[in-house]
């Protein structure tokens, strides 16, 4: 909740076009294992105050009239809200640099340099950049530099694609999120499309890495 109120005002905090738009979000239940998910969600979120609401097959018509299937249940959230990534990811950016921040585009980090016990910076190509703390934010790639001091995190890669569309005529403002795949609208009348809640489209590549934490990700290999 907090965090839809604060992309609601980010545009202006950001002085930027986001493409944040509040047009609604809607799970779909196809078999009683996704019932059974979208009543625990409506029920969570009932605890904590949020719109999202139960909906039946006629309503999921009345919203979405273009929808197929039987679905079985809905989970409908009208105030939820999407923005453009890479928009709003550069005006984080630019926003950061206007406060002073420096970015090195196209710049490979290859480690973290530890003196006594205490990191002073981060190896970049054949130099170092002497820092008194260093902030990993490398998504998939934090195990490998964790590791170069001595840390582990356990991370399990995975793939899950998204594709965008051509422009087609935009039926529906709602985004939809299905057990096998997911959609939204975007403002330029394109359709960014992906996995749905199920995580079937998903992908692992089994290397030495996947061995590596196996004890602690083999319940999630047994479930895939």
């Amino acid at each position: 909740m907090e965090a839809s109120r604060i992309w609601g005002e980010l545009e202006s905090e950001l002085q930027a076009d986001i493409e944040f738009v509040r047009s609604g979000i809607l799970a779909l239940a196809s078999s009683p294992t996704d019932v059974c998910k979208l009543e625990e969600g409506a029920q969570i979120a009932s605890e904590y105050g949020l719109s999202s609401k139960l909906v039946s097959p006629d309503e999921i018509s009345r919203i979405v009239p273009e929808l197929q299937n039987s679905w079985r249940l809905g989970l409908y959230t009208p105030d939820d809200g999407h923005a453009e990534p890479i928009k709003a990811t550069r005006a984080f950016a630019e926003a950061a640099q206007r406060l002073g921040a420096e970015f090195m585009p196209n710049v490979i980090v290859r480690g973290i340099e530890v003196t006594n016990q205490r990191v002073t910076g981060v190896y970049v190509g054949d130099e170092v950049l002497r820092s008194g703390a260093v902030v990993c934010a490398a998504g998939i790639h934090g195990a490998r530099l964790a590791d170069s001091i001595g840390v582990t995190v356990p991370i399990r890669v995975s793939r899950s694609s998204v594709a965008e569309t051509n422009p087609a005529r935009n039926f529906t403002r709602t985004a939809i999120w299905s057990p096998n795949v997911a959609y939204r609208p975007t403002v330029r009348g394109t359709f960014y499309l992906g996995n749905g809640y199920a995580a079937q489209g998903a992908e692992h590549d089994i290397t030495l890495a996947s061995l590596r934490h196996l004890r602690q990700f083999l319940p999630s290999y047994l479930n895939n």
